[in-house]
């Protein structure tokens, strides 16, 4: 009777939270995300924007310090372009992916989890640089946006001040420094 209880609870409180031990963006562009115990799962590209813009690939995938998430840019088709723009940053935590925009006209060229995993944070600008620089902090969990910041700049658009500077930008400026 006790193992009968024991497996009904189990089954009742559901599977413990996949582990993630790897993230991986295949040749085709596609992602593969290994777990640990053995699992290899393959998430689906994000669909088109409403203007008809695919998803081709993606990029810079990580896992989270916590091996709770993983994430990656995910890639769109620019016509102004001759590469694909990093446009989302997706996150899979727990089985779930959360589709994380920006501040919707800027391409996502950093971003990095942070508090252990528990957060991730992005630099967008646009696509040629130095010009339009934003950052915004989503919780993991819930996929939700918790900050943003945006530095002072000049008539042409170039950062001259960062007055009130968050420690989760100067944070994620520090590791994409590291990362060059």
């Amino acid at each position: 009777m006790r193992l009968f209880l024991a497996l009904l609870a189990a089954s009742l409180l559901g599977a413990p939270p996949d582990r993630y031990a790897s993230v991986a963006v295949n040749a085709d562009g596609n992602v593969t995300v290994s777990t640990e115990d053995g699992r290899q799962i393959t998430p689906p590209r994000l669909p088109p924007f409403s203007d008809g813009i695919n998803s081709v690939g993606a990029d810079k995938a990580a896992v989270a310090p916590d091996h709770r998430s993983v994430g990656w840019l995910a890639l769109f088709e620019n016509g102004g372009t001759s590469y694909p723009l990093p446009l989302k940053l997706v996150v899979l935590h727990n089985g779930r992916l959360h589709s994380l925009d920006g501040n919707g006209y800027a391409s996502i060229w950093f971003w990095s989890f942070q508090d252990g995993g528990k957060r991730v944070a992005a630099r967008e600008e646009l696509p040629h640089g130095g010009v339009g620089v934003h950052y915004d902090l989503w919780d993991v969990a819930s996929g939700k946006r918790v900050a943003d910041y945006t530095p002072t700049y000049d008539e042409n658009g170039h950062t001259i001040a960062r007055p009130n500077q968050p420690a989760w930008v100067k944070a994620l400026d520090v590791s994409e420094a590291k990362s060059r």
